[in-house]
Formats: structure tokens, sequence, C-alpha cells
């Protein structure tokens, strides 16, 4: 055995999650009996029994992501789940500055409490912020055939979007094919 096994912040709070509830005995019982099924363990089926042991007796450090400007990084709050997301602005010491996803301004969280996000989940946060800007009556156009319309409505949890044109005709656009063309111009008292 040497040193302390080198973690994720993801895994640590993993390891720190089921030590709350089961003793160290139980856990390497666990590991020679039967696989880890939950997907935030799943890293531990990957471990060897030795490293395991050295993870439990020995200790683990967490490393650092590796965060530049012009990253997305993600911060889950312990106290309530609450997660903020974020495109890196600048980097300052140990901290790093965005415009958090749910906080009105740029502010900084410390890289320590941040995990660098996967390609995936930064498209999936692109999609989210790109139809969080979209509201009912703005104009839409259709990438593929260039036709332009008003937007009405987002079906949850669909590939596509409702669109109205000018003669009341509805129709509904695939999402990755319709972008925003037009912000809706406010109603006038005058």
């Amino acid at each position: 055995m040497t040193g302390k096994i080198v973690l994720t912040r993801d895994q640590a709070g993993a390891v720190e999650r089921i030590k709350v509830n089961v003793r160290n005995e139980g856990i390497l019982l666990k590991k020679i009996e039967s696989p880890w099924v939950n997907e935030r363990n799943l890293f531990l089926n990957d471990m060897s029994l030795d490293d395991v042991v050295r993870l439990l007796y020995v200790g683990y450090e967490v490393k650092q992501p590796s965060i530049k400007i012009g990253d997305w990084a993600k911060h889950e709050r312990k106290e309530d789940g609450k997660q903020f997301i974020g495109k890196i602005t600048k980097l300052e010491k140990e901290k790093a500055w965005a415009k958090w996803s749910g906080v009105a301004m740029e502010g900084f969280i410390h890289l320590r409490d941040l995990t660098k996000m996967t390609p995936e989940e930064i498209k999936a946060e692109q999609d989210r912020q790109k139809w969080a800007e979209i509201e009912e009556g703005d104009v839409v156009i259709n990438s593929t055939t260039g036709r332009v319309a008003l937007f009405i409505r987002l079906p949850p949890e669909s590939s596509q979007v409702g669109v109205q044109f000018c003669r009341g005709g509805i129709e509904y656009w695939e999402k990755q094919k319709t972008a925003l063309y037009a912000k809706r111009v406010g109603d006038s008292d005058a």
C-alpha cells in the first residue's frame, strides 16, 4: 500500500454518503460480495480491493478540476441541492466567476466546489437557456425552410415547438431547427 487514493469531488461525496450509514467493514464486504448498483457508486466496482482498503483506511484526496476561462462548470449546494451552472468568465486565485444560472448577477464560486461539465451536459444547458429566453409571441424562424412564425408553446419534454402563422394555421417544428428571430414588442397603452 502506498499513499492516498485520488477521487473526483463527486466520488468523494459518494464515499462520504455511504460512510454515513455503513462502516468500513460493511463497505469492504459489499466490494467482495456484490457489485454496487447505484449510479454514483459504480466507480467503486472499478477499483481493486487494495485501493478500496487504502481509500477507507489511509484516506483520499480530492482532485481539483482543471477549469479555465470559457469552460462550463456546475456546483450543487449541499444545503438544498440547488444547482448553479455557468460559463467561466474570470479566474482569480481559487475562485471562478460566471453568470450562474438562478442568480441575477455575475458572481464567484470556489474552484474546489465546481465540477467541469461534460459535452452532453453543456449541450443540455445551452438548449435549456435558449428555450428559457423564448416567450409566447416571439417570432421564430425554421432554419431548414426559412419560414417565420409566432412562438405559441413549448410542450413539456417535447422535441417540438408550437408555432402559429398570421393566417391562424398552427404547426409543430423540431426544436433543433427553430431559432429566435425577433423578440415580441411589448404592448403599448398609447
